[in-house]
């Protein structure tokens, strides 16, 4: 069965940032795990409160969970880095982890589950969340040292190497609240529409109720309603050049290339072989 991991700083963060996609991935039974290295105890705990501070982590976990459930997610892991809360002039901090244990956490992970695609933040932290570049940084070093004998032997896991790694992107207009999540360094490889299942990706977001008034007060707006863009976009990483033997692409078969979901909101496909975009074809035409 192929596989996908998405690995990202805090609950909700994938949701947001490929949770169409996940969606549309469970349509054909690709197996999907999502890894949240924090619990996100330094976020916000809703307006009104649904909680205490003390209890955001527990919470964002269960909201992590229910959302999972509605994009048909079939796992849902965490480690156990501490989100800490914002720096007292409001700066955003990163959770207190060796830049070494971080990467050994991600190797036995994909040790573990061997998925054959592995997502997770851009190299510029989207908006710059340092918890967000650290993620990066951690998961882009696992996935060449997994397969690497001379990088953590002692795990007791056979060593593996995933296929593809791919890094969040964004479609979303210039100047609107999702373009913040653009990663400037890694420009969209490709872009997937998401309108079939648009519906399904608002209703996880919903689940997290403790983040729903901080978002739509970044987002200058009144509800939920037409929040994200109707297309997810992503940057491919790794590797550069066309594999013929790619799983994802031996699964896709030829469609028509659109701009991802409607005026204003794409950019143009490329690589539409050897791509999650080929694969994502393959689950609406297949």
């Amino acid at each position: 069965m192929p596989s996908l991991l998405c690995v990202s700083a805090h609950p909700d963060d994938g949701i947001i940032c490929m949770g169409g996609t996940l969606a549309l991935l469970a349509r054909r039974g690709v197996h999907l795990t999502i890894v949240c290295t924090t619990r996100g105890e330094g976020g916000e705990v809703g307006n009104p409160p649904v909680c205490r501070p003390e209890e955001l982590g527990a919470v964002r976990v269960q909201e992590e969970h229910c959302s999972a459930k509605v994009l048909g997610v079939q796992q849902v892991l965490f480690l156990d880095y501490v989100d800490p809360r914002p720096a007292p002039d409001g700066s955003l901090l990163p959770a207190v982890a060796d830049p070494q244990d971080f990467e050994r956490q991600i190797v036995r992970l994909l040790r573990r589950l061997r998925p054959d695609v592995v997502v997770t933040h851009g190299s510029t932290g989207e908006y710059g969340h340092p918890q967000h570049l650290a993620t990066n940084r951690a998961v882009t070093a696992a996935f060449f040292s997994a397969g690497d004998p001379a990088r953590f032997a002692n795990l007791g896991l056979a060593l593996y190497r995933p296929r593809l790694l791919y890094y969040f992107a964004a479609a979303a207009p210039p100047g609107g609240y999702f373009s913040i999540f653009r990663n400037p360094n890694d420009p969209p490889t490709l872009t997937v529409d998401i309108a079939p299942v648009l519906d399904r990706k608002h209703r996880a977001f919903a689940c997290h109720a403790s983040q729903i008034a901080t978002t739509l007060k970044d987002a200058r707006l009144p509800s939920m309603e037409g929040m994200f863009p109707p297309s997810e976009a992503f940057h491919r990483h790794y590797p550069e050049e066309q594999l013929p033997d790619d799983l994802l692409a031996a699964l896709a078969t030829p469609s028509p290339v659109g701009d991802g979901g409607g005026p204003g909101w794409g950019f143009n496909h490329q690589d539409t072989k050897n791509s999650i975009f080929g694969f994502v074809s393959w689950c609406l035409c297949g």
